[in-house]
């Protein structure tokens, strides 16, 4: 959760100046990465390590804010973090 609300952060400038019906879907899609990065990164510490520095990171999450549009998104987009594989 703390990764959704860091790709959050800095949305709700964007969603006041859009006060449209489409400005809620910026909400959903902010946790749909990190679930996106769940899925891809988070495991079992006794046996995975987990770039959890890069996950929560600003310049991470920077990246992961340009994604989220007001358009609703079907696609389960995983980042990417070097040294752990690219998309």
């Amino acid at each position: 959760m703390l990764q959704a609300a860091g790709a959050a952060e800095g949305l709700r400038t964007r969603r006041a100046r859009s006060a449209g019906a489409n400005s809620f879907i910026c909400r959903p899609n902010a946790p749909k990465l990190a679930f996106a990065d769940r899925e891809k990164f988070y495991g079992d510490p006794k046996f995975n390590e987990i770039p959890i520095a890069t996950l929560l990171s600003d310049a991470y999450n920077d990246e992961r804010r340009k994604l989220i549009s007001e358009n609703a998104s079907l696609d389960f987009v995983p980042g990417s973090v070097e040294g752990y594989g690219s998309v």
